[in-house]
């Protein structure tokens, strides 16, 4: 949830997020309008399946370079 002070517009995103359900906008006590985002907050994570593609994919560029080439020939001697 977010808070937006009495004095403060509302973004237009929000109005959009709205309109597709992904918040909802009450007003506060005080004037201010709280932002209620729906969806699970896991903090910060890292799934493993994007880890693993992330590490596929710098494996896959650096196989290709002179230095492993290198490497390559030398363990091959």
């Amino acid at each position: 949830a977010t808070t937006v002070a009495a004095d403060k517009a509302i973004n237009e995103k929000v109005f959009k997020l709205q309109e597709q359900g992904l918040c909802a906008i009450t007003p506060g006590p005080d004037g201010s309008k709280i932002i209620t985002y729906k969806g699970y907050n896991r903090g910060p994570y890292l799934a493993l399946g994007d880890l693993q593609q992330a590490v596929i994919r710098l494996l896959n560029a650096y196989k290709d370079t002179n230095s492993m080439k290198k490497l390559i020939d030398n363990v091959n001697i």
